[in-house]
């Protein structure tokens, strides 16, 4: 006589099997940078390069988690946090892997980490062509500083300051300023060049950049800046408000010209505020 199971005990051990195969969410390590830098390759056409993720994880706010199954790496989240608040910079599955939850496990899991760290406030970071997008308004801490590469393409270089405030907790008022490297190029650096000076509001709307370079001690230096493509001139404190927008133009160096940005030059912009 042949035994029926119940189905419950089905179900029950389906769910064993489905649980004793599902990944593994921990945080990145530096062996796992190429991998995940891979499945980033074939999820964006314009991905993040293996430098970019080396990075994020030297940085102590960035929250970053894979997917880690018994063939490797299915996927990752990234994601950074400012005071009470947190960004979700990227999220991506393995191509072959998508459709198993794992992306939904992965944001549950990054957003649970940032609630840990004392965030109320989560936003998803804006691509624009799949590159990360910024948008700041803040006011020059010093006068722009213009170059002019070999190729004759002039480079405007801004240090624009954004503050923000807040109420903790315990009730009492929280002020913060960041300090943010702007880099502009061609025809806008000319506009900087010719109408910005230190103390004006300006709102810069570029993409987020990562640049290393050898210092004059040989060690390797970092730093992170923004690729301006749109800017509006807010006016200067106490002056009349007056508003420009300049696009990046159309013709543009197919590759940007660093070559005459010396170890010497760069040493001073480890004095910059940020």
């Amino acid at each position: 006589m042949r035994q029926l199971r119940p189905r419950w005990l089905a179900r029950t051990r389906r769910a064993v099997e489905e649980e004793s195969q599902a990944p593994k969410v921990r945080p990145m390590r530096r062996q796992d940078v190429r991998e995940v830098a891979e499945i980033e390759r074939q999820s964006y056409s314009l991905p993040w390069s293996v430098f970019t993720f080396q990075s994020l994880l030297r940085r102590p706010n960035a929250i970053l988690l894979v997917a880690e199954e018994s063939k490797g790496i299915a996927g990752y989240a990234a994601l950074w946090l400012a005071a009470d608040e947190a960004e979700l910079g990227n999220l991506a599955v393995r191509p072959g892997r998508r459709g198993r939850g794992i992306g939904r496990t992965l944001l549950s899991r990054v957003l649970e980490e940032a609630a840990l760290r004392g965030a109320r406030a989560v936003f998803l970071e804006v691509r624009e062509s799949n590159a990360v997008k910024a948008m700041l308004i803040g006011n020059l801490g010093a006068d722009p500083e213009v170059r002019t590469t070999p190729g004759g393409t002039r480079v405007a270089t801004l240090s624009v300051a954004t503050s923000r405030t807040w109420t903790d907790r315990a009730g009492s008022q929280q002020e913060k300023t960041e300090w943010h490297r702007v880099v502009a190029w061609d025809r806008l650096a000319e506009i900087c060049e010719r109408y910005l000076n230190k103390g004006d509001r300006v709102y810069v709307e570029g993409r987020i950049e990562y640049r290393q370079w050898e210092g004059q001690d040989g060690q390797t230096k970092y730093t992170t800046e923004i690729r301006a493509r749109e800017m509006v001139m807010l006016g200067g404190r106490g002056d009349a408000r007056f508003e420009e927008r300049a696009g990046a133009p159309a013709e543009r160096p197919a590759k940007d010209d660093y070559s005459d940005f010396s170890n010497e030059a760069l040493a001073g912009e480890d004095d910059l505020p940020f």
